[in-house]
């Protein structure tokens, strides 16, 4: 496998009144195509804002940040907007479905700029590969949180992402509904998506392939293959 995300001695730090915070502090990090990578560590060690680097949402102060090959580190704000568009998907810890819509309108929403016509049907599509093809017409007041966490990955797959990026994606979710969101998770990297996950659930990491432990801004290491 190649690698698609590439990190070289990436650092970001941050003011907090007249503290300095390096969050992520000198971080080399690759991830193949089709890897799928759970990143763990205690509250603070900087595993969101990695993440963040990762998805382009925030710019490195130091280091080298490569999708394909690409450095992404210093691109406008318009090409970084393209990059997070078309080759990142994000799933969150809160749902962030919008409430007046169904559940296939949500799936719709990143296709809405820029629309082919066939936003419709990929979205269906959608849904039924996370399991709900039942649930399309449903607004989200009528979901349990495990299907509106499914209606959230299926968004963030819309357009046809490189990498899905899952920040806590399970931390609403009680330990059944986990279950089925990791195993989702395994089928699209089975599929050749890659995943990276944040998580503070060790049980839950043990399920990716590859565990990337951070402390202090640092990765320690990282954990042989899980499958």
């Amino acid at each position: 496998m190649s690698d698609l995300i590439q990190l070289e001695e990436v650092r970001k730090t941050y003011r907090r009144g007249s503290e300095t915070v390096a969050a992520v502090n000198g971080v080399t990090l690759s991830v193949s195509e089709g890897d799928f990578v759970a990143i763990v560590g205690p509250s603070g060690s900087g595993k969101t804002t990695l993440m963040h680097l990762i998805g382009c949402v925030e710019r490195p102060d130091a280091g080298t940040v490569r999708i394909e090959g690409q450095d992404v580190s210093r691109l406008d704000e318009r090409r970084l907007t393209k990059i997070r568009a078309r080759k990142v998907g994000f799933v969150f810890q809160q749902f962030f479905l919008l409430p007046t819509l169904t559940a296939q309108e949500n799936v719709e929403l990143p296709t809405l700029f820029g629309s082919n016509g066939s936003q419709g049907k990929r979205a269906v599509e959608l849904l039924e590969r996370v399991g709900l093809a039942g649930r399309a017409k449903h607004l989200p007041s009528q979901l349990s949180g495990g299907e509106m966490q499914r209606v959230a990955i299926a968004r963030a797959l819309v357009n046809g992402p490189r990498v899905l990026l899952a920040d806590e994606p399970t931390g609403n979710l009680d330990s059944q509904n986990a279950a089925v969101v990791v195993a989702l998770f395994r089928e699209l990297q089975a599929s050749g998506l890659s995943v990276i996950m944040v998580t503070h659930n060790a049980e839950l990491a043990r399920h990716a392939r590859r565990i990337v432990p951070m402390k202090d801004g640092r990765v320690e290491g990282s954990l042989a293959p899980t499958f």
